[in-house]
């Protein structure tokens, strides 16, 4: 995340908690994927903090690494959020006209990964992405940024599913992560990506509350 390589590590701690917590509350095996989302923003979370370490100087002889960091988050931020969002939502949906709408979502979504994958192999060169450590917030430049609807796209993809799905509390969810992306865009707009990456990180613990809420109504 922004702030700092503490921040980050602390996050990345905290999430893979919240992931084991979340993961024994899970009744039905549809829904692992779903439970399994605070790993995975942990895991982001925890390559932003390395990659924060590559600044400081006692660690200079590492940032050679920088590069790779930047990659595996920006392949985090960019490729895995807009299939695995939708797909764990409509793998967990069990209403016909839910997994309807989720589907069409997780189109969406792929589509917009094979046109990034795409333009990587045709257009883009992975030389063209920069990381600059602006503010206490790390900015990510990348050819992509700069085309509105394949970023339409994503918004539609990542943002939406919670918004579909008929487990009760998911719409609280999604709430919480638009208005993480609205603070993001609007206070942070050099640093967005960074900064609303950490937002839904902490707002994906409330899966826990979702998969906790939905297993004792079920019961």
């Amino acid at each position: 995340m922004c702030f700092s390589a503490e921040a980050s590590f602390t996050g990345a701690v905290v999430l893979t908690i919240m992931g084991c917590l979340t993961l024994s509350k899970i009744s039905k095996s549809n829904q692992i994927l779903l439970a399994s989302i605070p790993f995975l923003f942990a895991f982001q979370q925890l390559t932003e903090g390395f990659l924060w370490l590559t600044t400081k100087e006692s660690l200079a002889d590492y940032v050679e690494y920088a590069p790779t960091l930047r990659n595996i988050f920006l392949f985090m931020a960019i490729l895995v959020w807009p299939v695995w969002i939708p797909l764990s939502f409509f793998v967990a949906e069990e209403k016909p006209w839910a997994r309807y709408w989720l589907f069409a979502l997780l189109l969406l979504g792929i589509a917009y990964v094979s046109y990034c994958v795409y333009g990587v192999l045709y257009w883009w060169s992975l030389d063209s992405v920069s990381v600059e450590f602006f503010q206490h917030s790390i900015k990510y430049s990348l050819p992509l940024l700069a085309i509105y609807i394949p970023v339409i796209v994503y918004c539609v993809s990542t943002l939406l599913p919670p918004f579909f799905s008929s487990l009760k509390g998911s719409s609280i969810l999604g709430i919480a992560n638009l208005l993480g992306f609205v603070v993001a865009q609007y206070f942070y707009t050099v640093t967005y990506i960074s900064v609303w990456c950490f937002f839904a990180a902490w707002v994906s613990m409330g899966i826990y509350g979702v998969i906790s809420y939905n297993r004792q109504k079920a019961s």
